[in-house]
Formats: C-alpha cells, sequence, structure tokens
C-alpha cells in the first residue's frame, strides 16, 4: 500500500511538472483552455501503469524478492494518478460550466466498474494465477495506451463536433 502511495506521490510530481506546459499553452490560446495540454500526464501514466502490471504480475511468486513487487506497484501509483488527473483536468477543461457532470459521468462509469470487477477478478486470479491475472491486465492496459495519443492528435476536432465541448473552441 506504501508503494502505491509512493507512485501516487510520484505521479503529483508529474502532473505539476506538465502544469509548466499547460501555462504555456494557455496563454499562447489567449488565455483559453487548451485540454489536450492536460494530456501529457495521461499518456505517461498509460505507459507507466502497464509497465507497472507487467512487473508486478511477474516479480509476484514468493522465491522473488519483494523489492519487485514494490517497483511494480510504485510503477502502477504513477499511472493511476496521471490517468485520473490528467483525464478529470481534460474534462473540466473541454467541457467548461458542464464540467461536473462530465466529471460526474466519469465518476459513475469508474465506480461501475469498480463494482463489477469483484465480481470475477477473484475466479480469474484463482483460475490464471497472480502472473497471468495482472498480465491479462497489463495487456488491456497496453491496449488501451494510444487513447490519450488519439486525444491529443484529434481532440480538437472531437471537441468541434460535440454540443456540449464546442464552447471549449470559442
Amino acid at each position: 500500500m506504501l508503494a502505491v502511495a509512493f507512485g501516487c506521490f510520484l505521479g503529483s510530481i508529474v502532473c505539476y511538472k506538465n502544469q509548466a506546459f499547460y501555462i504555456s499553452r494557455l496563454n499562447a490560446n489567449n488565455g483559453r483552455p487548451v485540454p489536450e495540454a492536460r494530456l501529457p500526464p495521461m499518456v505517461a501514466g498509460g505507459f507507466s501503469l502497464a509497465a507497472g502490471l507487467f512487473v508486478f504480475a511477474w516479480t509476484s511468486p514468493a522465491h522473488i524478492h519483494w523489492i519487485g513487487p514494490c517497483i511494480g506497484a510504485v510503477l502502477m501509483g504513477m499511472g493511476f494518478f496521471g490517468i485520473f488527473q490528467g483525464s478529470t483536468n481534460y474534462l473540466v477543461d473541454t467541457f467548461n460550466e458542464y464540467g461536473a457532470s462530465a466529471v460526474a459521468a466519469n465518476t459513475l462509469l469508474r465506480n461501475v466498474f469498480a463494482g463489477g470487477f469483484p465480481l470475477f477478478t477473484d475466479q480469474m486470479f484463482h483460475k490464471l494465477g497472480v502472473p497471468w491475472a495482472c498480465s491479462l491486465l497489463g495487456f488491456v492496459a497496453v491496449a488501451m495506451i494510444p487513447i490519450p495519443f488519439f486525444f491529443y492528435l484529434y481532440g480538437k476536432k472531437i471537441r468541434g463536433r460535440g454540443v456540449w465541448s464546442r464552447k471549449s473552441l470559442e
């Protein structure tokens, strides 16, 4: 648990460092938010989360020193924090006065997944074992790595098509 907390602390440093990039983009855009400038921590977080899951998975057997899974947990914490903070800031900047609703919808969806996962994870970890069950989650995380890149490249065009996000282009 301390390793995940330390990873979250490191992730907060990444988000803090990104603030300078965001402010430079904000100033270049005449004080108007640039949601895509919030995505670099998500990019880093995607890689960190996936790497952390694989490190945790394959260092989890009892014969491997305890520091291995702790390193994986630190990477997962960094990934969690970067993804969470980056996505929340992106939603607020994208939906302006509807930002609270966007964050609420995001929270609802996240909680639905959090409520649903315990229904199958116990069986998954018992049948596959910790290395392969965590690896399966790692493969899902790897599949999601391109998402922030996609929004970084095409976010402005996507925002222009949305009814509630169009205002972020004005």
